[in-house]
């Protein structure tokens, strides 16, 4: 009798802007973590390669795309709803993170800036889109 009057926890319904936090803060570290592990490759292999520095803008475009990407879907994934709006908030985020080093690196960021800031939201969404699909979609 005394296991009756036990009643189970049950973990706290999270709502309103908390529901997004844990989601778009995973996604955030995801981001920036692809963005140190790509440029390093990027780094390794312009040292191997011995390219020029003409590639490097193409390099840093194809960088924050994937790692947009990347940040969307996880981001997505682990809100499992409201994909456009968690991947996008969590990419955008990134992307206001890198601006913020290029304007302490580099003072007054340059139009370059503002296109990545508009790949790396455009990628997260995209990323978010695809992160809350899965196994529950269905092709009609």
């Amino acid at each position: 009798m005394a296991d009756a009057n036990i009643q189970e926890k049950k973990p706290p319904v999270l709502s309103g802007i908390h529901a997004y936090c844990k989601p778009v803060l995973f996604g955030i570290l995801a981001g920036v973590g692809t963005i140190f592990v790509l440029t390093g490759a990027a780094a390794l292999l312009f040292a191997v390669l011995r390219l020029t520095s003409a590639a490097i803008p193409a390099a840093a475009v194809f960088i924050v795309t994937i790692s947009g990407f990347i940040t969307g879907f996880l981001a997505a994934k682990i809100s499992g709803k409201r994909g456009l709006l968690v991947g996008g908030c969590a990419a955008l985020m990134v992307a206001i993170l890198l601006l913020a080093a290029g304007c302490m690196f580099s003072g007054v960021p340059q139009g370059t800036a503002y296109t990545r800031t508009a790949v790396i939201t455009a990628a997260g969404m995209l990323g978010g889109y695809l992160g809350v699909g899965g196994k529950n979609r269905t092709y009609h």
